[in-house]
């Protein structure tokens, strides 16, 4: 694992302003470390393999790193992004002036992983919850391109019909169906927990957390992380062929993703950077604002 890229708001990383809070204010930076509090969530449903290369949500960024790596060992190294989980905390009126900023410890948010093939490319993305959750997998997703000229090495590629198969084999019966024009293949397999399958697609994986509001905290954080209300514990697996015209693929994407530990993770990450901002602010002024 040798390139490293270091980011302040990486792909899940947290980025969480108060009310009347300013990114631009030049107030104070305190580190705060997040301790793990939720345990890991590994999703079983009967019948199902809800993996991608054997990695499977709910891994640590080491573990799932280590099984990504048995299948893309070779001269591309992983890309890895570093982010920091951060709260601009600006206390109501009346319990002092200005803000502070409370900024968790660096942790490995996202790893890209890169192969080339002798008729395409094949590319797998890895994305992490924050220590609070024990920096575990929330979702991954992997892109395989066919895009081989020599006749030879085309007939290597495999039919819309053949993937469609193994899919169902490994996932069982999507909840969500559709063809296109050119005969490629959309799939969705919804799960809730004690419960079955919505009937309804959702959106590709998210690309991640992004900006949160606490005064809007449930509604925008539960779309960002790609469930809603009416599905808080939503699992979800898609799949999206994309298809010559002699039927054969021409582009397979496939996607895992944990909406729940999501939320989870980001109202916890939330609550203990809040409590780091309360206890700064107690010790500054002597007063203990409410939480936002």
């Amino acid at each position: 694992m040798k390139v490293v890229r270091i980011a302040s708001l990486g792909l899940v990383a947290l980025f969480i302003l108060t009310p009347g809070a300013s990114a631009q204010a030049p107030w104070p930076t305190i580190n705060a470390s997040l301790v793990q509090k939720l345990q890991p969530v590994f999703r079983s449903y009967p019948g199902v393999s809800a993996d991608i290369l054997g990695i499977r949500t709910g891994m640590t960024a080491p573990k799932a790193e280590a099984v990504a790596e048995k299948s893309y060992a070779g001269k591309y190294k992983p890309e890895v992004t570093h982010s920091s989980a951060t709260l601009i905390y600006s206390p109501p009126f009346g319990y002092g002036s200005g803000g502070v900023n409370i900024q968790s410890q660096p942790f490995i948010s996202y790893i890209a992983f890169n192969r080339a093939t002798d008729i395409g490319m094949d590319q797998l993305h890895l994305y992490f919850s924050s220590p609070a959750t024990g920096n575990t997998l929330l979702g991954a997703w992997r892109r395989i391109s066919y895009d081989a000229a020599d006749y030879r090495v085309q007939r290597k590629i495999p039919l819309v019909s053949t993937v469609k198969a193994l899919l169902i084999k490994k996932y069982g019966l999507s909840s969500y169906q559709s063809k296109a024009q050119d005969g490629g293949l959309t799939f969705a397999w919804d799960f809730k927990r004690k419960s079955p399958p919505p009937k309804k697609f959702w959106a590709n994986l998210p690309g991640a957390v992004g900006t949160f509001n606490p005064s809007e905290l449930t509604e925008n954080l539960q779309r960002d992380c790609g469930t809603t209300a009416s599905f808080p514990d939503l699992f979800r697996i898609d799949a999206k062929i994309d298809a010559t015209n002699t039927g054969q693929i021409r582009v397979l994407t496939i996607s895992i993703w944990d909406a729940a530990t999501c939320v989870n993770d980001a109202q916890e990450a939330k609550k203990q950077l809040t409590a780091a901002a309360i206890n700064y602010w107690k010790a500054k002024y002597n007063i203990t604002p409410p939480a936002h």
